[in-house]
């Protein structure tokens, strides 16, 4: 999962996706519906849950015939949390890495850690951010940590 969101192992047609901001030849586009839990968490069941469009008045036939348990939601829902709808994927940096240890016998686990290893500056600039951020909301509560957040420009 941490290669997937990084982008580091994705096919290169997403890279050049011709279905990004709307534009769609098919007549059915299948994703998954993330930020379904923010959207409708009462049908959110932890699994996952499947969004898809309806692109065409065929597409609309397919899936009219289809026997499943379906929640209707809009574009502009389905945009908000799917930002592969919206944005230009850019290759990971060292994706090439990834395939070139892959093609030298590592596990892909072992590939996606070696890429996505963060320094430790970087971890401990991290670890000490969360706990500031902790010790605030115990001492400020909820209010205290955005009030911390807008005085900090973030």
């Amino acid at each position: 999962m941490r290669g997937f969101l990084s982008d580091i192992y994705l096919r290169p047609s997403c890279y050049a996706c011709k279905c990004k901001n709307g534009v769609n030849h098919s007549d059915l586009t299948i994703a998954d519906f993330w930020g379904i839990n923010l959207i409708a968490p009462e049908f959110d069941d932890d699994k996952g849950v499947g969004l898809v469009l309806v692109n065409s008045s065929k597409g609309k036939g397919y899936f009219d015939s289809l026997n499943m348990t379906v929640r209707n939601s809009t574009l502009d829902k389905a945009h908000l949390y799917n930002g592969g709808f919206n944005e230009h994927t850019h290759a990971h940096p060292k994706r090439v890495l990834f395939f070139t240890l892959i093609s030298q016998g590592k596990t892909i686990k072992d590939a996606v850690d070696i890429c996505l290893k963060i320094s430790l500056p970087s971890r401990i600039k991290n670890k000490t951010k969360r706990l500031v951020k902790g010790a605030v909301k115990q001492v400020l509560g909820d209010a205290g940590v955005k009030a911390v957040k807008k005085a900090l420009g973030k």
